[in-house]
């Protein structure tokens, strides 16, 4: 074969060649709303106002933020559900603005 042919048949191969793909990867979806329909805001209140209300800071805990309470735990029982403390970090809230804090 000629050079010309050798060529020829080379170009044929590598275009004939295993294609490179590009994979992509999306991350899964997740609800941020509760299942049940309930609303957030109102569930979340209810959990600052009891974990205020078990709070044993000695100080106004009206101007306290409810998302404060994220990862701590009061007398032994989680403060916060992580649900609400993403909701808190989302929507900043005072204990005052949840209702009676005591």
């Amino acid at each position: 074969m000629s050079r010309a042919a050798w060529s020829v048949v080379a170009l044929v191969l590598v275009g004939c060649g295993p294609k490179e793909t590009t994979r992509v990867e999306t991350a899964p979806v997740t609800a941020k709303a509760p299942a049940s329909g309930v609303d957030t805001k109102t569930t979340c209140c209810a959990e600052c106002r009891a974990a205020s209300s078990r709070d044993p800071q000695a100080r106004d805990l009206e101007l306290l933020e409810c998302g404060s309470y994220r990862g701590q735990t009061i007398n032994g029982a989680p403060a916060l559900s992580d649900q609400c403390a993403t909701w808190f970090a989302e929507h900043p809230t005072m204990v005052g603005g949840c209702g009676a804090a005591r």
